[in-house]
């Protein structure tokens, strides 16, 4: 009977804990601020799509050579992690190094990069750009799994478990074996690793060659790395309104770890949507993009996806505490940053179909 009264009463308990907890994070959640600037016309069209668990929100829009904004509680040279959109720059990165003949897309990233005789030494820049190299989704992904991994990225929403430096970056690669190769599957450490093999190839670390070739050249002044030592980030929230910590993801930079502005990404919105893109993605023809028949595909960081006649490259990331997304297609380039993991997919192609392809 003891114990029974025992179970009940700890279960009672749980129940009191959790409807507490529950109370505490609806009452706490962010909402959509109501500190509203920027282009009437854009803000009217994002406005009604962004519902939820939402709290600074930054829309930049480029249109032939005009340059719109959207901003929901936020200013241009609030910091925000750009996720996965760090994929795109890399990306640029790889097309310029093609163009300046420092690498080939059949390169091998064992040419570069200490992989020894593992598998993935023989993998090609090309490979990890178009998510077909068999690297897991962080790489060895066996060591991804368990109570701790869940607690630090479920239950803390942070990544220490990735923040790691470049030579254990190479050891957990050369370890993978790339089950997958050949087929279609997203990887970060993929990108990080391309990263690197640029620009060891440019006889140069990743944050300089960022800075020599794309925020310097672009006035990007407020763009970097991630660092654990950062003051000025926004705070993020998850997708339940629960503040979360930084991601510092360290030798993963390359695929998910760039801080930037709105200022800033409006800058290389701008250069997406330039008059002569290349291949209509923003990069030389010369480095492939994959394309199924129905014109979906992807390559140097973006998605690809055939609207009528018209193709669009775009991307999402999203890391504990925000959410990011772009576009661009010919004349036309989108990019919305948030600081909740709420996804900006609906927003994005609303604005899109609305204000780019139906004008076209």
């Amino acid at each position: 009977m003891k114990k029974t009264r025992t179970a009940v009463a700890v279960a009672a308990l749980v129940v009191v804990l959790l409807t507490a907890t529950g109370m505490y994070l609806h009452l706490g959640r962010p909402e959509l601020s109501a500190d509203v600037s920027g282009d009437p016309g854009l803000v009217a069209d994002a406005r009604p799509l962004l519902d939820g668990v939402r709290d600074s929100v930054a829309v930049c829009e480029v249109d032939g050579g005009d340059v719109t904004r959207a901003l929901f509680g936020s200013s241009g040279i609030r910091e925000y992690e750009i996720a996965s959109l760090s994929k795109v720059v890399t990306g640029e990165l790889f097309a310029d190094s093609v163009r300046r003949g420092e690498v080939r897309p059949d390169s091998r990233v064992g040419s570069y990069l200490d992989l020894g005789d593992s598998p993935v030494a023989g993998v090609t820049l090309s490979e990890l750009a178009t998510h077909t190299s068999g690297l897991g989704y962080w790489g060895d992904d066996d060591r991804d799994h368990g109570p701790s991994v869940w607690w630090t990225e479920t239950v803390r929403g942070d990544t220490v478990v990735h923040d790691m430096s470049v030579p254990d970056l190479l050891d957990r690669a050369r370890h993978d074996p790339l089950e997958t190769r050949g087929r279609y599957a997203y990887s970060n450490i993929g990108f990080a690793l391309l990263g690197h093999a640029l620009a060891q190839a440019a006889g140069t670390d990743y944050p300089d060659l960022l800075e020599q070739r794309v925020t310097r050249p672009l006035g990007m002044t407020r763009t970097r790395l991630g660092q654990s030592s950062d003051r000025n980030r926004m705070q993020g929230y998850n997708a339940e309104g629960r503040r979360v910590p930084a991601w510092n993801l360290g030798a993963y930079g390359p695929s998910g770890g760039i801080v930037s502005t709105p200022d800033d990404m409006c800058r290389f919105a701008r250069f997406l949507a330039r008059p002569d893109p290349g291949d209509g993605v923003g990069t030389s023809a010369r480095v492939p993009v994959t394309t199924d028949a129905e014109g979906a595909g992807s390559g140097l960081g973006w998605n690809t996806r055939q609207l009528g006649e018209t193709r669009v490259a775009w991307k999402e990331g999203m890391t504990g505490g925000f959410s990011s997304a772009a576009a661009t297609l010919p004349g036309y380039s989108l990019v919305i940053l948030s600081n909740t993991a709420v996804p900006l997919d609906g927003l994005m192609w609303e604005l899109v179909q609305k204000r780019a392809l139906s004008q076209n």
